[in-house]
C-alpha cells in the first residue's frame, strides 16, 4: 500500500496533482509533500510504500531521455506512468464491486479519455480549447498573492477537484459498461441499420464499433423519441447517414411538414425529435433506405 507519495513544490500541474489523486484512490490516508529537488533517502524505483513521482528521474517521473511511450504511441506523463502500474489496482479500490473485465475496461477508459489527455498536454504537445491541464494551472497561486504557504493550500484544493473529476468520471464509465449489455442486444436486432434503445442507455462506444449500424432511435428525456445519426467514428462529427439539409434547425411544423411526427431537428442535423416511437423509427428506416439506395458505404 502506498502510506506517502512526494511530487515536485513550485507550480503544479494536472500531472502531478493526479498523481496524488490516484495515491488517495489507494488509499484515503495517505500523505504527499512537495519536494524542491530529491535526496539520497528518496527511493524513485520504489513502487509501494513510499514512492517517488514526476520528480528524480525515477520509474514515476517522464522527463528523462530515455522517457517511455504509452500503449496508444504517445509520450508518457507522471500520472500514466501510476496509472499503468496501479490504474486496475486503484479502480477496484474505489469500485470493490466490479469483475476483473469491468475493471480493466473502466480502468482503460479513464486511462483513455482523461489520463493520457493530461499526458499531451503535459509534454507539449497541442491541445485545443479549455482543458483540465488549464483549469489545474489557474488553480496556482498569483503573482501577487504575497503568501508563501498559498501554493501548498492551492496544491490541496486541485488535488480535491481532481479526486471529484476522477470518481465522477469512473461512476460514469461503471453506467456505460452495466449498458453494454442492452446496447449489444439491441444491436443484435437491429434493422437495415436503425437500432432501437427502448431505454436509453450510453451507447456510442459499442454502436460505432459496428459498421452496419446508421441511425440510433431511443426515448427522449424531454417526452417523445430520439434518432441519432451513428458517428463514423469516436473522435469526428462526421455521421454515416446525413440528414437532408431542409431538416436543419427546424422545428413545429416546420419540422412536421418535413417528416410526419417531427418536432425538431439539430442544427447541424444530427439528431431529431419525434413525437412517437413509431414516428421515430420510420424517420429512421427511411433515412436508412435513402442511403442504401444511394449506394454509400459506410466509411
Amino acid at each position: 500500500m502506498i502510506n506517502r507519495i512526494y511530487v515536485h513544490a513550485g507550480t503544479f500541474h494536472a500531472d502531478d496533482v493526479a498523481c496524488v489523486s490516484i495515491c488517495k484512490m489507494l488509499n484515503l490516508n495517505v500523505e504527499y509533500d512537495r519536494i524542491t529537488r530529491v535526496t539520497d533517502l528518496d527511493d524513485v524505483l520504489a513502487d509501494d510504500n513510499v514512492i517517488v513521482a514526476d520528480i528524480g528521474g525515477g520509474i514515476f517521473d517522464h522527463h528523462g531521455p530515455a522517457a517511455k511511450t504509452r500503449r496508444d504511441g504517445g509520450p508518457h506523463s507522471a500520472c500514466t506512468l501510476l496509472w499503468e502500474r496501479f490504474g486496475s489496482e486503484a479502480t477496484k479500490a474505489y469500485l470493490s464491486h466490479l469483475s476483473g473485465d469491468d475493471v480493466t475496461e473502466i480502468s482503460t477508459k479513464l486511462e483513455d479519455e482523461i489520463l493520457f489527455r493530461i499526458a499531451d498536454e503535459d509534454n507539449g504537445l497541442f491541445c485545443p480549447g479549455y482543458t483540465l491541464n488549464s483549469i489545474i494551472a489557474q488553480m496556482n497561486p498569483n503573482w501577487d498573492d504575497g503568501c508563501p504557504c498559498a501554493a501548498d493550500a492551492a496544491f490541496t484544493e486541485a488535488v480535491l477537484l481532481m479526486d471529484e473529476i476522477l470518481k465522477t468520471a469512473l461512476k460514469r464509465y461503471v453506467s456505460q459498461v452495466k449498458g453494454k449489455e442492452f446496447v449489444q442486444k439491441a444491436l443484435a436486432k437491429k434493422q437495415n441499420g436503425v437500432v432501437i434503445l427502448e431505454k436509453y442507455v450510453p451507447w456510442k462506444d459499442y454502436v460505432v464499433a459496428d459498421p452496419d449500424a446508421l441511425v440510433m432511435v431511443f426515448p427522449s428525456n424531454r417526452g417523445g423519441w430520439n434518432i441519432q445519426m451513428v458517428p463514423k467514428s469516436m473522435e469526428g462529427f462526421e455521421t454515416r447517414v446525413d440528414t437532408p439539409y431542409d431538416w436543419h434547425g427546424i422545428s413545429g411544423l416546420d419540422a412536421e411538414d418535413k417528416m410526419p411526427g417531427m418536432t425538431f431537428c439539430h442544427r447541424n442535423g444530427f439528431l431529431a425529435s419525434f413525437r412517437t416511437k413509431e414516428n421515430a423509427v420510420a424517420a429512421a428506416q427511411h433515412l436508412a433506405f435513402q442511403k442504401e439506395k444511394r449506394g454509400i458505404k459506410n466509411v
